[in-house]
């Protein structure tokens, strides 16, 4: 999300995200409702999967709890090898 944000500006508020590097207010697992995690399948191909973190963002979002991401954090992901963002 580097780049995406005017100068000067840390934070902006996102639709969702991977949920690998997140910091969590723990008032959101009180706003809502349980289960938090869970794996969506559309049964169709065109829309395929949706994956445990991104089904977090969208019941935060459905929950009235808005999801913001700090532009200056860089977080990699863990496969058979690292991925590091540029």
């Amino acid at each position: 999300m580097h780049g995406m944000a005017a100068e000067g500006v840390t934070k902006i508020e996102a639709h969702g995200g991977g949920m690998g590097c997140a910091l969590i207010n723990t008032d959101v697992f009180r706003k809502a409702s349980y289960p938090w995690y869970d794996w969506v399948n559309y049964g169709d191909a065109n829309r395929g999967m949706l994956s445990e973190d991104l089904y977090f963002c969208a019941l935060c979002r459905a929950s009235g709890i808005p999801i913001y991401t700090d532009v200056r954090v860089g977080c990699g992901h863990l496969f058979r090898h690292v991925q590091w963002p540029d």
